[in-house]
């Protein structure tokens, strides 16, 4: 569900969709969908990450009308590399 926007400097910013999810236990969890141009990454680790950093606006809309997809609620231990994931759950044990 599309429930926010955005100005910057007093102007709309239409090309930005922000998408909303309920968590579980009163928890939510906002999404921004926008130009990958937009992104400011001081580091540069981030847009490293993209595959395409110039998008049409075809491409744009294209994207926004996909669905966004749910969010799976996993564990910490299930994010670690098998050999971290055993020391974490002694550690939890002890």
């Amino acid at each position: 569900v599309e429930l926010a926007s955005v100005r910057v400097d007093g102007a709309a910013r239409p090309e930005w969709r922000f998408y909303i999810q309920s968590l579980r236990d009163d928890h939510m969890v906002s999404i921004a969908r926008g130009p990958p141009a937009d992104a400011v990454d001081a580091l540069g680790g981030f847009t490293a990450t993209f595959r395409q950093r110039d998008v049409s606006e075809e491409q744009l809309r294209e994207g926004h009308a996909n669905p966004e997809p749910l969010f799976s609620m996993v564990r910490v231990e299930d994010l670690l590399p098998a050999e971290a994931r055993e020391e974490v759950l002694q550690a939890r044990r002890v």
